[in-house]
């Protein structure tokens, strides 16, 4: 996957901090804390697709009507 934006989201900063002490620990070649956040997501939506589409589904009202 390649990311194609820049884009921003806020992550609070004790919870960013944790984030970039394992990052650093791992020190896997290439991975940034952006990948690592991105990897992140991916797998839990990845992981809870169906349950988050049955949320949606429930919630989704008529445009028009």
């Amino acid at each position: 996957m390649e990311i194609c934006s820049n884009s921003k989201v806020y992550i609070p900063s004790d919870l960013h901090a944790t984030l970039q002490r394992l990052v650093k620990t791992v020190a896997i070649p290439g991975v940034s804390l952006s990948s690592f956040v991105t990897s992140i997501i991916i797998e839990h939506i990845r992981e809870n697709a169906s349950a988050m589409k049955g949320v949606y589904d429930e919630n989704l009202q008529e445009l028009f009507g």
